[in-house]
């Protein structure tokens, strides 16, 4: 059982992350895009991901705020998927302490902040207190999110590590210039003959108390928005970014105690293995938590276990776990 476990283990430690990507990939004009939500809690199989695949991880939980009817595998699957994004720029992940969908920090979970951290990027934007930036998909949906891992793409428009374009659009003409760009979201271009030129306004929105929320990885649509005020909060912060509200450790902690609540009302099922993944990435976790780099890494793991987790159709899509059944050693594709 212990070198089974083993063997499962460094195969799905070896297989690359499918969402693992540098700013190259975000300046790629033909990345792939995720796809509409469904109103429901979980993607059907046969819907595509956020990486562009069906199969292995065509269980990407989808959260509906407006949902009445989650069930405990639904919320162990939306877990799985938090833990995956746990270093995605941008991320609202469901709060560990939210028991059912009538709390409020179910209700308001996409407006959590997350903590700001400095980076590298020129036109890198964090947003401090309310606000998300408009954004389109490859299908020119308009959608809000809070990931300003902004870049130029070959063409010089703006658009972050999702793919997602800013909109209204902004082309940078030449990325060589001297930019700033202030707390009340102004783009300069600073010119050493002149006084700085304003290029562009950025603009925060908000959703209405009443709006209907569908979330897509980091964005979200809401079907009513209205622009907030630029100011002490509603503030944009260049060269920072704002990490992950996923609190990876509550969450496996509850996960644990999601399984053993399902074996509880399943003594016939045997949840042994699950067991053993979560124990195991809470483990990793604790490594991992304070450590940028090392989250990244932690992600991926998540991810490449994430389709012998989740209830939501992932492990027999999972060529791991049909492996493990075989009694075959993984082997790294």
């Amino acid at each position: 059982m212990k070198k089974g476990i083993y063997l499962i283990l460094c195969g799905l430690l070896s297989m690359p992350a499918a969402w693992a990507q540098d700013d190259s990939t975000a300046e790629s004009t033909n990345a792939e895009q995720p796809q509409a939500a469904s109103s429901r809690v979980r993607r059907s199989g046969s819907s595509r991901s956020r990486t562009g695949q069906s199969g292995n991880f065509a269980w990407r939980s989808i959260i509906n705020t407006q949902n009445k009817n989650t069930s405990i595998e639904d919320f162990f699957d939306a877990y799985v998927a938090d833990l995956v994004d746990v270093a995605k720029p941008g991320y609202k992940a469901l709060p560990p302490e939210a028991k059912d969908e009538e709390s409020a920090e179910y209700a308001d979970y996409y407006k959590q902040q997350g903590k700001l951290v400095p980076s590298t990027g020129t036109f890198d934007l964090a947003v401090k207190g309310e606000g998300f930036f408009r954004v389109t998909d490859e299908e020119g949906k308009t959608l809000y999110t809070r990931n300003g891992t902004f870049v130029p793409n070959e063409e010089g428009v703006l658009m972050n590590n999702d793919g997602h374009i800013l909109d209204p659009q902004l082309v940078i003409k030449d990325i060589n210039e001297s930019y700033t760009i202030d707390a009340q979201g102004q783009l300069m271009l600073n010119k050493l003959d002149g006084p700085p030129q304003k290029l562009y306004q950025f603009q925060l929105y908000m959703p209405a108390d009443d709006a209907q929320v569908e979330r897509h990885n980091t964005a979200f649509n809401f079907s009513e928005v209205a622009a907030v005020p630029m100011d002490k909060d509603h503030r944009i912060f260049n060269k920072m970014l704002e990490l992950s509200t996923t609190q990876a450790a509550k969450a496996l902690v509850r996960m644990t105690k999601y399984l053993y609540e399902l074996k509880r009302q399943n003594p016939e099922v045997d949840y042994a293995f699950k067991l053993y993944l979560t124990d195991f990435l809470l483990k990793q976790y604790a490594l991992a938590a304070n450590n940028p780099e090392e989250l990244v890494k932690f992600g991926q793991l998540a991810e490449n276990v994430a389709p012998s987790l989740v209830f939501s159709g992932g492990e027999e899509n999972d060529p791991a776990t049909k492996e493990a059944e075989r009694g075959e050693p993984i082997m790294i594709r």
